[in-house]
Parts: structure tokens; sequence; C-alpha cells
């Protein structure tokens, strides 16, 4: 995935549940701008409407006692740029 694009991880669970607990690296995760959290019947989803480097990292869903995860790898745009650059130097002829 691309920094600045969407991720959005989610669950169905086979029967309904009192709570949902989203954790990135073993960290509770709080609803807020950061991170959307919905719940519909027993289908859940996190979503990161914008990522950044720095939200990449596993993530998981813990309900009664069950446990799923996914890595989330993101990709700066940053390098893209860089490596576009150095592409466009090679084409330069010396003075």
């Amino acid at each position: 995935m691309t920094e600045n694009e969407a991720a959005v991880f989610s669950c169905k669970i086979s029967k309904p549940v009192k709570k949902i607990q989203w954790a990135k690296d073993g960290t509770v995760l709080k609803h807020g701008k950061k991170f959307d959290m919905k719940s519909k019947e027993q289908e859940h989803t996190l979503k990161i409407p914008k990522c950044a480097v720095d939200d990449a990292g596993l993530f998981s869903v813990e309900a009664d006692g069950v446990k799923s995860q996914a890595q989330l790898k993101v990709n700066g745009e940053s390098s893209e740029h860089f490596i576009s650059l150095e592409e466009r130097l090679h084409d330069i002829a010396p003075l």
C-alpha cells in the first residue's frame, strides 16, 4: 500500500459479541480521526483513511478471546520521487 491511501481491515463474527477490540502492535486503538471503527451486526471494520509510513505494523482484532491478525506495510511516496529524480539525472549531460 502507498502512503495517503486508505487501509481497511474487516472481520465477520459468527455470533454477536459485546466487545470488539482493535490493536496495532499490541496497543489498543481508539476511534478518532486516525482510526475509524464501525460495527454492523456481526461485521466489524477498522479504516485508516489516509495511511502514513508510521502506520505500518501488526493489526489485530479480538472478540470473546479469539484473535485475528494482519500485517500492514506502507510505502512512502517520497521514495518514489527520489527514484524518479535519480533516473532523470542520468539523462543530464555534463557541462
